[in-house]
């Protein structure tokens, strides 16, 4: 009996000196070469149509699409070692791909992890996982289930009354012992909503939130702010309804195209409208001495918020305060 003759074993580095000298394509599996055929017309237009694909979904991902990489070493000695069509990198060594030694991903692994997009209807965990994924992308928000991505923010109809409200309450905060501010926190509110607002107040010591371990604000913070286009945008409609039903105790709307305040306050689980004062301030229910100049900070007229949120922070109600946040440190 004639015994067919077995191929020779090969090391990586065997193939790796063999496919350098071959202007055939090989790939090295389990020790042997096998040839690779060539591609059909239609093998090579699936393979552009998912080369498009894919790079339309890692737009500001942090990944680049490589079109048949070289073969790679393997590692500690694997035995497999291969060609994939279509091959994704991390453009940051140092950012490696999670779940994935090699730094490389599949087609397939990538269908496993899609990009976040407005619309897409996610759990808060699944949210998060591909949140996490898309280290380039600035905003995102959970609403009632929904995946809701920022668009460019403009610069007089969000950046610059941003700063403003910033400003107003990291001074009432600087004054304030006991009361923290944030600029755009990721909160997770309940199991189908984790929004991300313009800015928050909230309470250090028995207030309504806490700050988790992976350092996230878990729970309504007592005052949200949210800069937002008109009316018709989803901060006074579906925000509006999920900070009420999970107890945001103050919530303040600048709609920059109408021009328009609205300071909503929390009374037996409804929001009623929050009305300035003889003089026009607007006054804080919540936290004592924090006045608004509504008009003023339409305005943009950033020295006359401050001046009178001053004149509410020199009152005996914000000393008060003060004193009872002190006393409540344990």
């Amino acid at each position: 009996m004639i015994t067919a003759a077995q191929p020779p074993h090969l090391t990586p580095d065997d193939y790796l000196q063999f496919e350098a000298r071959r202007p055939v394509k090989h790939e090295y599996i389990n020790g042997e070469i096998v040839a690779m055929a060539g591609a059909s017309d239609a093998h090579v237009t699936i393979a552009l149509n998912v080369a498009a694909l894919l790079r339309s979904h890692l737009r500001g991902a942090g990944c680049r699409i490589l079109h048949r990489r070289p073969t790679r070493p393997p590692t500690d000695q694997h035995r497999l070692e291969w060609q994939p069509h279509r091959l994704l990198r991390r453009c940051h060594p140092g950012n490696p791909v999670p779940s994935c030694p090699t730094n490389l991903m599949t087609s397939e692994r990538l269908l496993q992890l899609p990009p976040l997009e407005s619309g897409d209807r996610l759990t808060r965990a699944e949210f998060e996982r591909r949140y996490a994924a898309m280290p380039n992308l600035k905003k995102a928000e959970l609403i009632e289930g929904v995946v809701y991505v920022a668009s460019p923010l403009r610069y007089r109809s969000h950046g610059q009354p941003h700063l403003l409200v910033t400003t107003w309450l990291g001074t009432y905060c600087a004054a304030t012992p006991g009361v923290e501010a944030a600029d755009a926190p990721t909160i997770r509110l309940d199991a189908d909503n984790e929004p991300q607002p313009d800015a928050i107040l909230r309470l250090t010591q028995g207030g309504r939130s806490t700050i988790s371990p992976d350092d996230y604000i878990e729970g309504a913070p007592e005052l949200i702010v949210e800069i937002a286009a008109s009316s018709a945008s989803y901060d006074l409609h579906d925000k509006l309804r999920v900070y009420r039903r999970n107890g945001v105790q103050e919530y303040i709307v600048w709609r920059t195209y109408d021009p328009q305040i609205d300071w909503f306050y929390l009374n037996e689980g409804e929001y009623h409208t929050l009305s300035p004062d003889a003089d026009g301030i607007l006054r804080s229910r919540q936290f004592p001495g924090l006045w608004l100049a509504g008009d003023r900070l339409l305005a943009n007229d950033l020295a006359a918020v401050l001046a009178v949120l001053q004149q509410g922070i020199a009152t005996p109600e914000h000393q008060a305060f003060v004193t009872a946040l002190q006393s409540a440190v344990p």
